[in-house]
């Protein structure tokens, strides 16, 4: 077990052994499932709700909350790439397609 604090309802990302998700409390986690411990946490500066599942590719991971917050962070560190506001809450998980979110 790795602690989380706030649940999470989502079905994590996978990209090798790391697994990648996000919290009601709107944390996004990185973590190892063969060492069993946290590799990164982000929490955005805006406040958010991430009960969707996120998408994963070599690169990077998006997420997309409830609060319009969709980000983009670096797969290895966490670190924000890019962020963008929708005009409502974000209900689906996102898709990565190419370039694309």
């Amino acid at each position: 077990q790795v602690p989380i604090d706030p649940p999470t309802g989502a079905t994590p990302a996978a990209v090798g052994d790391v697994v990648y998700f996000g919290t009601h409390g709107g944390d996004i986690f990185a973590i190892d499932w063969k060492k069993i411990e946290q590799v990164w946490r982000h929490t955005p500066e805006a406040k958010a709700e991430f009960r969707n599942s996120a998408a994963a590719t070599e690169d990077v991971i998006v997420a997309a909350s409830r609060s319009r917050i969709i980000l983009g962070l670096d797969r290895l560190t966490g670190q924000p790439k890019w962020s963008h506001t929708a005009s409502d809450a974000i209900e689906g998980s996102p898709v990565v397609v190419g370039n694309r979110a």
